[in-house]
């Protein structure tokens, strides 16, 4: 009887486990989108980290003349992409799957780097 609790679990569990197509409100980033844009912005904020600015006012300002040039690209505001960023948050399987995607985006970039610098 154990054997079958098991079965059931690990069915269910694994049927939800690749669900993430809920449906997305239309004032709301894509997956896709929102991907793109968590990229662009932790590309960003890794060159701020790494620039070694002396004054944080400094890396403010940066951060936020880059965030504008973001928000162009992708032809979105910041109040759009934090009101999406808000409905994801409230669907953290959702974000924990763009996040997924995010992380191994950059980390390829960085190998792709380093592997140009040899």
């Amino acid at each position: 009887m154990k054997k079958y609790f098991y079965y059931l679990f690990l069915l269910i569990f694994l049927g939800n486990c690749g669900k993430s197509s809920i449906d997305i409100p239309k004032d709301i980033l894509s997956r896709q989108k929102m991907r793109s844009v968590l990229i662009d912005i932790h590309l960003l904020e890794g060159k701020i980290a790494e620039s070694g600015y002396i004054y944080p006012d400094t890396a403010t300002i940066n951060y936020v003349r880059g965030s504008k040039i973001i928000w162009k690209k992708h032809k979105i505001d910041s109040v759009y992409f934090r009101k999406s960023f808000q409905y994801y948050t409230q669907n953290p399987a959702v974000l924990t799957q763009i996040y997924q995607e995010v992380v191994d985006s950059l980390s390829l970039r960085e190998v792709k780097v380093k592997t140009k610098n040899k």
